[in-house]
């Protein structure tokens, strides 16, 4: 079984970078960016990092074999669209739209501010109101002698658990996630240089405070993608490598950050473990694996090589030990919608991270969570067959973003959305499932704002369209 599912593992991962590496040729979509993060963060690392990671028996073997189906899926996807299926398909939107009378472009003057101002009241609001039921802002605490362990407990109690509503806690998830990189897209994109300035900064401010790293990446990378998108440039070009390198800026930022502060006020003792395990640095701490180097190369080594390189495969693998071994399937509970926002409710993340990562280097926090990829999310639920349901699902929403690009052209606001979501899908496919993809983190916001921004249009374009009698022509 070992020797089957890894020649199917290099197999399907060789085939994998070759039908991406030729989609290079071509503009950015997303049938080239998400299966290029995914080829970044999963299939070679499962592979090299197998002995490193202690990948071993029927989890590697069930892990290997679900990566390749991923990897299978992901080449199809391509296949479509090499073959002009996905621009079939996208043509006939585009004659959707014609036929209920959604114009050839925007209408700056009107639907597009009035979204754009509607959307930036909501996202101020919304940033407002979390830090006021923030016990403790995480990035203020810097300044404030905490410990790690106490800057741990504040960045938890600031985001799983916030004193909110469960609907409430999701909508700042979904406006650090989606809705303000999108203001701050569309500002940039229609060249509104002072309203571009104030979401760029405020919602900076916002999405660091809380010490995530992730938002303040899809923050900054976002406009250079959707940049890069409207003028039809290719992934390897200078504007996207610059982008790439600027966006990771402000996570290194707060890993120096958190390591100086940790350096100055180390952690009890007493407080930093909750197992009798030797003293490590605390997971906040950066470069807790790279011993012996100067704090900026370890910072920087640590966000790249262990939580971009290594972590999300590691995390997968553990979901494969968990399930069904340690834990029996969920059958779908962690897919259903009540059971998630019911009280008292335990993620599959939360039971993965305690069984893999409680007590272990500084994971002291018993809220931790072990966010694993799409295969493991699915593996969790049903198995293989849940694997299988999950790259579908997931290559149809894929798919539906590709529709939207269809409605794009002379849209920038569209195009805002489509490059928004793009950016967030291909970033959260090795480590979200896809209800926390669709709705933990907003993705299925972009299309419901498409669709309400065209509807928007059309009926503007049907007053325009009905003069009064006697009004000039």
């Amino acid at each position: 079984m070992q020797v089957a599912s890894t020649a199917a593992l290099w197999i399907t991962s060789l085939l994998l970078l070759a039908t991406t590496l030729w989609r290079l040729r071509k503009p950015i979509d997303a049938a080239l960016l998400v299966p290029g993060s995914w080829l970044v963060a999963t299939p070679f690392q499962a592979l090299l990092l197998a002995d490193r990671l202690q990948f071993v028996g029927a989890a590697r073997d069930n892990m290997y074999i679900a990566v390749s189906i991923a990897n299978l899926g992901f080449v199809g996807f391509q296949v479509l669209a090499e073959r002009g299926v996905i621009a079939s398909l996208q043509e006939r939107v585009r004659r959707i739209a014609a036929a209920r009378g959604v114009g050839p472009g925007d209408n700056v003057q009107g639907s597009v501010r009035y979204w754009f101002g509607g959307l930036l009241v909501i996202a101020v609001g919304l940033a407002v109101l979390h830090w006021a039921l923030m016990p403790q802002i995480p990035m203020l605490m810097l300044f404030s002698g905490a410990d790690d362990h106490q800057i741990q407990v504040a960045r938890e109690n600031s985001a799983k658990l916030l004193d909110a509503p469960t609907m409430l806690k999701y909508t700042f998830a979904w406006n650090s996630r989606f809705i303000l990189p999108l203001l701050f897209m569309t500002a940039v994109l229609y060249r509104w240089r002072w309203r571009a300035v104030f979401v760029g900064v405020f919602g900076l401010l916002y999405l660091m405070s809380p010490l995530e790293k992730l938002p303040s990446v899809l923050f900054v990378l976002g406009p250079f993608i959707g940049i890069a998108i409207r003028d039809s440039k290719r992934l390897w070009s200078p504007l996207v490598i610059v982008g790439v390198v600027v966006s990771l800026l402000p996570a290194y930022g707060i890993n120096q950050a958190v390591s100086l502060s940790s350096s100055l006020h180390p952690t009890p003792l007493a407080t930093a473990q909750a197992t009798p395990t030797p003293t490590p640095v605390s997971p906040v701490s950066p470069g807790s694996q790279f011993t012996g180097l100067p704090t900026p190369i370890r910072g920087a080594l640590d966000l790249v090589l262990r939580r971009i390189g290594e972590g999300p495969t590691d995390v997968t693998y553990n979901w494969f030990a968990y399930f069904p071994e340690h834990h029996p399937f969920m059958n779908g509970a962690g897919w259903e919608p009540w059971r998630v926002l019911s009280p008292g409710w335990q993620s599959p993340a939360n039971l993965v991270g305690l069984w893999a990562y409680y007590g272990k280097q500084g994971y002291s926090i018993t809220s931790l969570s072990a966010y694993g990829s799409f295969i493991a999310d699915g593996w969790g639920e049903f198995g293989m067959v849940g694997v299988l349901i999950a790259t579908l699902l997931l290559l149809m929403f894929a798919a539906v973003l590709e529709m939207m690009r269809a409605l794009a052209a002379g849209r920038l606001f569209c195009l805002a959305c489509y490059a928004t979501a793009l950016v967030l899908f291909a970033v959260l496919t090795p480590q979200a499932g896809i209800p926390a993809m669709l709705f933990s983190n907003g993705l299925a916001l972009a299309p419901l704002i498409v669709v309400g921004y065209l509807w928007t249009e059309s009926r503007h374009a049907g007053v325009r369209e009905v003069q009064p009698a006697g009004s000039p022509a």
